[in-house]
Order: C-alpha cells, then sequence, then structure tokens
C-alpha cells in the first residue's frame, strides 16, 4: 500500500472510532436522560388523573350525603311523587346522574327519576350491606346496571328520619362513561399514543381510552401482580400494552381517597410504548449516523488529498536518494 493510502486509512479510522465512540456516548446518555424525563412525567400524570378521579368521588359522596339528609327525602310524610319530583330537581342540579333512586329497608323501589322497576324488589347488591349497616357506599359497586343495560357507578346512602332511624335508601347511578369527563383536563388523555387503564382490587378493567368493550369483562392479573410487588403508592416499570402488546413503561397510581372520601383500591394504569417514548432519542442517533458518514466523506475526500500532497515530496526525495546511490550527484 503507498504511504499516501496508508495515511489516508490511518486518519480516516481516527475519524471513525472517535464519531462512534461519542455517537455511542451521546446515545446512550439522551436515551437514559429521556427515559428519566418521561418516568417522571408519567409517575406525575398517572398521580394527577387518579387524584381527579378521587376528588370527583368526593363530590359525589358529598352529593348523596346531601341528598339523603333533603327534608323532604327523609320525612315519612312524602308521597312517591313529591320524592321523585325532589330527585329529579337533584339530577337536573347535579348532571353526572343517569338516574336516582329511593327504596325502602326492604329493597322496594318506591321513587325513580326514569320511572323504572317502581313498585319492584331490588336485588342484594354489593352497595345494600353498606347501606343496611348505616354506611355510605361510595362507588364500591361498579357494574352493568339492569335498569339501564350500560356499566355504571353506584352511590348509595341510606335515610334516616329527624330520630336518626334508617327507613330507606337513596342510590344514584352515574355512568362509567363519566370517568372520560373527570380525567379529560390531563393533556395526555387527549393523545392516541398513551393506553390508560383503571383497574379494581381485582384486576378487573373499570375504565380504558383503547379497550372499551374489555370494560367490567378483562382481568389485567399480570398488571395488578407486579404492581402488588411495589410498595410506593406511585411507580414505573417496563411491561406490554394490554392491547397491542408492544414492550412499554407502565406508570402506576393506587387510589388515595379524598377527605371523607377513602377509596376503593383502585389503581390507574398508564402505557406508553417504548419506541414512541424513545422516539427523540432514535431520531437524534439517525442524525448523528448521516452527520457521521458526511463528515467521513469530507475526511475521506480531504486525507487523500493532503497525504498526496505532503507525501509527494518524500517520495522525490527517495528517489533522489537512490540516484545518489547510483552515484547521481547530478541529481
Amino acid at each position: 500500500m503507498k504511504f499516501a493510502n496508508k495515511i489516508t486509512v490511518l486518519l480516516l479510522s481516527i475519524v471513525l472510532i472517535s464519531i462512534i465512540f461519542i455517537s455511542s456516548f451521546v446515545y446512550i446518555s439522551n436515551i437514559d436522560t429521556l427515559q428519566n424525563e418521561i418516568s417522571e412525567r408519567l409517575k406525575e400524570d398517572a398521580f394527577h388523573i387518579m387524584d381527579k378521579i378521587d376528588r370527583g368521588f368526593f363530590e359525589r359522596y358529598s352529593d348523596i350525603q346531601i341528598i339523603a339528609q333533603d327534608k323532604i327525602i327523609r320525612s315519612h310524610d312524602s308521597t312517591p311523587k313529591e320524592i321523585t319530583e325532589r330527585l329529579l330537581d337533584f339530577r337536573n342540579t347535579y348532571k353526572v346522574y343517569s338516574s336516582l333512586s329511593f327504596f325502602d329497608l326492604n329493597r322496594i323501589r318506591i321513587a325513580d327519576t326514569a320511572g323504572l322497576h317502581l313498585g319492584e324488589k331490588h336485588d342484594l347488591t354489593p352497595y345494600w350491606e353498606d347501606v343496611l349497616n348505616g354506611r355510605i357506599s361510595a362507588a364500591s359497586d361498579i357494574r352493568v346496571a339492569e335498569e339501564l343495560n350500560v356499566p355504571v357507578i353506584y352511590f348509595a346512602s341510606p335515610v334516616k328520619d329527624e330520630n336518626g332511624v334508617i327507613f330507606g335508601a337513596i342510590v344514584a347511578r352515574m355512568p362509567s362513561s363519566r370517568l372520560y369527563d373527570i380525567v379529560k383536563t390531563v393533556e395526555l388523555v387527549e393523545e392516541t399514543n398513551f393506553e390508560i387503564n383503571l383497574i379494581n382490587k381485582e384486576g378487573l378493567l373499570l375504565y380504558s381510552n383503547h379497550n372499551p368493550k374489555g370494560i367490567l369483562e378483562n382481568k389485567l392479573s399480570s398488571h395488578l401482580q407486579m404492581i402488588n410487588l411495589q410498595i410506593t403508592p406511585v411507580g414505573i416499570m417496563e411491561h406490554f400494552t394490554t392491547v397491542n402488546k408492544e414492550k412499554a413503561l407502565m406508570a402506576f397510581s393506587r387510589q388515595q381517597g379524598h377527605l371523607d372520601f377513602k377509596g376503593n383500591e383502585w389503581t390507574l394504569l398508564i402505557h406508553l410504548p417504548l419506541e414512541i417514548a424513545l422516539a427523540p432519542a432514535i431520531e437524534l442517533r439517525n442524525i448523528i449516523l448521516f452527520v457521521s458518514l458526511f463528515i467521513s466523506i469530507i475526511v475521506t475526500l480531504i486525507s487523500l488529498y493532503f497525504s498526496r500532497k505532503f507525501t509527494k515530496p518524500i517520495g522525490e526525495l527517495s528517489k533522489a536518494a537512490k540516484e545518489l546511490e547510483k552515484g547521481n550527484f547530478k541529481v
């Protein structure tokens, strides 16, 4: 190999090794920084969404108490018509409930804003256990309502007369779709890249922005198992999305409740595919590789030009030395 070519190869090798080292360092550092920033953002968003749900449910918890303490509702002398009219006033005021009902302690429906199943005995559903024990049931029961045929979140309160004796129950039904209205103010909810799921303590899917058909049908058992291994109420880990099974960052936030509303051990999950999360770092890597290739071509051309320019006199000296050996002193 000619001396000029050797210099070119040497310079190009030094440049390439430097570029590879710098590119790798920048890419790895950028990946770590980006993943940390996104992780913190996801954890913060998960916490805020769960907090909004808790605050929203606290408002419903307060609503049901106010309704149960209304003088018409708690009076033995009120007629079913009067109770219905008062319940309609509350429904039109709060605008979040699909229906409100009044039951006696035999679970007979006395009044209902939708006028459904009046005089019929209601099933012994989960919220009745709280009501019959004098407690308010706030979102502890969520299922498809037999009256409305849609997923519903139930809020129920015992009704006490002026002597403090329980003689009935107020039941409010809020469509689970209202959960979207509660959390939509968080910016990422509008972004399609994020998969948001809400599960109960058994892992049953209560809300999903990507899988509405799975609500009250699917169980995210593997997700719940991973979360149960964590101590902190808010955290992040790598897992897979529930729909496309893509590797993703998964942030979770356990329900903490708000004031008198203590929560029901629900957990909010936010998935962001790693491919999307790390897209800026991958784009930067590609830019670096393109620039590196361009620099390598320039370095090659420059080194070829200068190596030949600087080695030409050396070649001429070498020839002259050989001529001198032969005794050609004129050279």
